[in-house]
């Protein structure tokens, strides 16, 4: 019981103690802009045949870098923030059979070269 009430009294001074001395949350830091880089290397992407960055509060325009990625067989970037349009550079990801690219904010028209990814189910 004695214990109980130590703790009690522990407790009551460290919620008057945040009563004065109130801890401020930092501010939630906004989304950073979309850059291939942060996911890997120029050596490393050769070889990725698929990318999923659906929902990652990506930020920003589609890379045309993207479309260096010629082994990518699925490339999601589903419910993110992006604007602008999307790059034609992505007509050369010949290899590609899944493209989702929906719930973002893009802009313009699909580019005539994304009609030469055949492979697209």
């Amino acid at each position: 019981m004695r214990l109980l009430q130590r703790l009690l009294a522990a407790l009551a001074v460290f919620v008057a103690s945040i009563a004065t001395n109130p801890v401020s949350v930092p501010a939630q830091s906004a989304p950073a802009p979309f850059d291939l880089t942060d996911f890997c290397s120029d050596k490393d992407c050769e070889n990725l045949t698929s990318l999923d960055l659906k929902a990652n509060q990506l930020t920003g325009s589609i890379p045309a870098e993207l479309g260096k990625l010629t082994n990518l067989t699925s490339l999601d970037l589903g419910f993110n923030q992006l604007t602008g349009s999307i790059p034609a550079e992505l007509g050369k990801l010949t290899n590609l059979t899944s493209l989702d690219l929906g719930f973002n904010q893009l802009t313009g028209s699909i580019p005539a070269e994304l009609g030469k990814l055949t492979n697209l189910t």
